[in-house]
Order: structure tokens, then sequence, then C-alpha cells
């Protein structure tokens, strides 16, 4: 099993898509705005609410979509909810996300050094903890890590972390107590290995 690294999720991003051009994280999101605009379903409910910062939305599409070949529905508001206007900071906003939210079974919060500047990110983890109790932090690091075990920064380290495997997410407590993520979404809770 690993964390998440910045560097393979850029590559995979890279080879998924044709990109041309120097554009920044958010100018990619909103041409992907686009390709989403209509496929939106007000009724659909996700197995996992993917909360990151907008600028590192080429990484966040790599992630999403790896974890959607696993066949996890996740919901990223840029992707499915194109019209939300991120320019500006609202209640209407808020109202649309804490709804999108109540159809998700779990929060994952994407660490990294774009994250910690997020505004929404820290509402969004403290509503999914009160309503799902389900979240856990997808650790996105720069470098590969030599330890697979890790320990959140301040509060963050209280919720379990995310961990991959060839076509599986695991949950982790620590480096040896850990369950696979489907039997976390049941209810069930890791185990020392």
């Amino acid at each position: 099993m690993s964390l998440y690294n910045y560097q393979d999720l850029l590559r995979k991003y890279q080879r998924s898509v044709t990109f041309t051009g120097d554009y920044r994280e958010s100018e990619y999101a909103k041409k992907m705005l686009i390709q989403y605009a209509e496929s939106f379903e007000f009724t659909k409910t996700y197995d996992i609410f993917l909360s990151h910062s907008y600028d590192d939305a080429r990484i966040i599409k790599a992630l999403r979509d790896e974890i959607t070949e696993m066949n996890y529905e996740v919901y990223v508001d840029w992707i499915e909810d194109p019209k939300l206007d991120r320019e500006r900071v609202s209640k209407n906003n808020a109202l649309l996300l804490r709804n999108r939210m109540r159809r998700c079974k779990c929060l994952f919060y994407a660490t990294s050094d774009s994250a910690e500047k997020s505004i929404w990110m820290p509402w969004e983890l403290g509503f999914m903890d009160s309503h799902t109790r389900k979240v856990a932090i997808v650790p996105i690091l720069d470098l590969p890590s030599s330890s697979d075990d890790y320990k959140g920064r301040e509060y963050l380290g209280i919720y379990p972390y995310i961990e991959k495997s060839v076509g599986a997410l695991f949950v982790h407590e620590s480096e040896k107590k850990w369950i696979g993520f489907r039997s976390w979404l049941e209810g069930k809770e890791p185990e020392e290995h």
C-alpha cells in the first residue's frame, strides 16, 4: 500500500488528456466545467465527497479518475456542479454544497500545500464529520514517503487516512491498524494487522 503522491497524480492526469499551454490549475478546472455541464443528476448519491483546493484541479481530476476506476462514485463540485459560482462565496454556494454533502456517504479531505489556504475545506470537513462521522484524510505528498504511516497535522491527525493498493483503498488509523474502504463505509472499524 502507499500514500498518494502529487507528481504521480500529475503524471496520471497528463497521460489522460491532451494538454497544451501553461494553464493554472483553476483555468483547467474552468475548462472542465464545460464538459460536465449537462451531466449532473440531482438525486444521485455518492460514496465520496472529495474536499480539495480548487488550485489543485489537475491532480484532483486524476485522483477522482483513479477512485472512480475502483467503482466508487465521487463528488467533485466543479465537475458535478459546473454552474456553481466559485468567484463569489455566497450563502447559495454553501447551501448547495451542504445539500450535495448530504447525498455522500463520506468525505475524503485531500491535503496539499494549496489545501491549507482553502476557506471551504475546513467547513466541509466539519459538516461531514457531524453529519456522517465518516471522514478520512487523503495525504498528497510532494515527495514519495519512505513510510506509509501518515501523521496528520493539527486537528487532521484525529481522522484516519487513506492508502491505496492496486485497485483498492484502505482506511488507516495507524500503519498497522487498517481496514478496507468498503468495510469502513459499512461501519466496521480498522483492525490491528
